[in-house]
């Protein structure tokens, strides 16, 4: 659900709601495990796509801000 608002955000232009849920999708993923009868390495691909949309769209926004510093962190 986070990624998708994430996605709705960037296709509005709202850079701050874009970093919100990048930021709140980030955390979410960072500690998660596979969820209960999912296959481990179909769940690692999704996280790991997931938090590199998020990351890359975060990242576009700060860039198209002029945030350097921010955009490299």
């Amino acid at each position: 659900m986070l990624l998708l608002a994430l996605n709705n955000s960037w296709e509005k232009k709202d850079a701050a709601a874009v970093i919100t849920h990048a930021d709140k999708l980030t955390a979410y993923l960072a500690g998660k495990g596979a969820p209960a009868g999912a296959d481990p390495a179909a769940w690692e691909k999704k996280k790991t796509d997931s938090l590199g949309a998020a990351l890359f769209l975060k990242g576009m926004t700060l860039a198209g801000q002029s945030k350097w510093k921010e955009t490299d962190g």
